[in-house]
């Protein structure tokens, strides 16, 4: 599953913009989303005890870089 998970986070095309927002600012974000008519999915939760990046509890490199298309 180690690979799955690297794959994932790190290669193929991104067609996706990922971001971060306050769960105070669920319902401002949720109100523009429907306004732009753009659909968001929750992906997860970022937690101040949690050192380092994991999936479902798998750590994973956050240093590990993706294609780089300048090479």
């Amino acid at each position: 599953p180690g690979h799955i998970h690297r794959a994932l986070l790190h290669g193929g095309d991104d067609y996706e913009l990922l971001f971060t927002a306050p769960s105070a600012q669920h319902q401002s974000v949720a109100e523009l989303a429907h306004t732009l008519n753009l659909p968001l999915h929750c992906i997860g939760v970022i937690t101040p005890q949690q050192h380092g990046l994991s999936i479902n509890g798998f750590a994973l490199d956050s240093n590990a870089l993706g294609y780089d298309h300048f090479r």
